[in-house]
């Protein structure tokens, strides 16, 4: 009985300790946007693979191969004359190029009197089953592309963080 107790306490300290972890964040900023990630999320801005940045999550485990991940990507469509629906159409249709691309969620909000397309879809890239998450935005004549990434399984541990770390974006 004594060992139980103990294991459910162990079990209690690193679960506690995990969330608190998690409620921390840090910020990153340019003088074009900003956003918040967790403190043991690692960010990287070197501008690989055309990325703005790309904030990846530390790995669960010795198994655990892969980072999920929230990057930016910035188009500039000065002189294209693209709406935002066509945008969004276009995008859409790229996805559907992707092998085994399913679209699950594709919604319009207004923030901040900006308009958003959140398009949530599966997809089999790199021989992962991947579920991912884009936020459109257009601004100035340039297209903001948010886009969160996980291993379709590990999705909706990472919901309720990824959520917070999209939702802090923000355009100056």
């Amino acid at each position: 009985m004594k060992y139980k107790k103990h294991y459910f306490t162990i079990i209690l300290v690193l679960f506690t300790s995990l969330c608190f972890s998690q409620n921390k964040f840090e910020t990153y900023e340019t003088e074009v946007f900003k956003i918040q990630y967790p403190m043991n999320w690692s960010l990287q801005t070197s501008n690989d693979f055309g990325a703005s940045f790309a904030i990846s999550s530390p790995l669960l485990n010795g198994e655990d191969k892969f980072s999920e991940n929230v990057n930016l990507i910035v188009q500039d469509l000065k002189g294209q004359n693209v709406s935002f629906d066509q945008y969004v159409n276009i995008s859409k249709s790229q996805l559907k190029s992707l092998p085994k691309s399913e679209f699950l969620e594709s919604k319009r909000f207004r923030k901040e009197n900006l308009e958003y397309q959140s398009i949530i879809f599966k997809a089999f890239l790199q021989e992962r089953k991947l579920k991912i998450q884009q936020i459109y935005i257009i601004k100035n004549n340039f297209a903001y592309v948010l886009t969160f990434t996980a291993l379709e399984k590990d999705y909706d541990l990472y919901k309720n963080i990824s959520d917070k770390v999209l939702n802090s974006f923000k355009l100056k």
